[in-house]
């Protein structure tokens, strides 16, 4: 098993190198505008010199904690009440009309509407982080809280099992691994939809670096500030699944996922 996953490391590895090289070829011949699609040679050397600069991890920080901190606020909203809807069938139906629609809005287009009401500062971009995540988290937590076997739930009441104890003993660990996915998947939206945010409203982060740099033409510095943005999300989403595998070890999806 070690063996396959090293080959198919190394066979990552090749398809990435591949693709750079061709890449590279045709932004020499010319068969490409280099001048919009700048070969990975120039790129390389933005992305060497990006982190020896403040600018660079400022507007890492910034991107990174209105992130998080919209992605927490969402957890703390869209658990409890997904349980809720979840656990509930005749609040889950009464309900699925209105979450169906609120999750379908685009926050997007209530950016203008934000910054006019908060402008371009850090509290915006946390409000549109979560409106963004609050509902992958949410629904997952209504289809763990609504996976619970019934023959599961109509056991514990038989034996007039507290309700709080059927909570914590039947429900939750139930519904954890649909949680932690919903968190998992949010947490790429929370960064993505930061960066959008920054980059059509310059408010200080990876966005307004990579929106300055295209008001300049320097489309090597935009590749390596998109290149940053790329391994952010990669290396949220890898930690957040080493998480999700070290608390769910007991659940069969983490075995097999290892």
């Amino acid at each position: 098993m070690l063996q396959s996953g090293a080959g198919m490391r190394v066979g990552q590895l090749a398809v990435a190198i591949g693709i750079l090289a061709l890449w590279e070829l045709c932004a020499r011949r010319g068969w490409v505008d280099a001048s919009l699609l700048p070969p990975p040679s120039q790129i390389a050397r933005h992305v060497v010199a990006l982190p020896t600069e403040a600018e660079f991890w400022n507007a890492v920080g910034s991107t990174l904690s209105a992130a998080l901190t919209g992605l927490l606020i969402a957890v703390l909203v869209g658990v409890p009440t997904g349980i809720a809807i979840g656990a509930s069938a005749p609040v889950y139906r009464t309900t699925r009309l209105l979450v169906d629609v609120c999750r379908s809005f685009p926050v997007v287009a209530l950016m203008p509407v934000l910054v006019l009401l908060m402008g371009t500062t850090p509290k915006m971009l946390v409000v549109v982080a979560t409106l963004a995540t609050v509902w992958p988290i949410l629904l997952q937590s209504s289809y763990g809280a609504r996976s619970v076997e019934p023959l599961v739930s109509d056991t514990a009441r038989a034996f007039q099992i507290p309700a709080r104890y059927r909570f914590t003993h039947v429900l939750l660990p139930t519904a954890a691994p649909y949680i932690a996915t919903g968190i998992r998947i949010a947490a790429t939206f929370a960064l993505l939809v930061t960066i959008g945010t920054e980059l059509l409203s310059a408010t200080p982060g990876l966005g307004r670096e990579i929106a300055q740099a295209q008001e300049g033409a320097n489309f090597p510095l935009v590749m390596a500030y998109v290149f940053y943005s790329g391994v952010l999300g990669l290396a949220l989403s890898a930690l957040l699944s080493r998480a999700e595998r070290r608390l769910l070890a007991w659940h069969p999806s983490a075995r097999i996922a290892e």
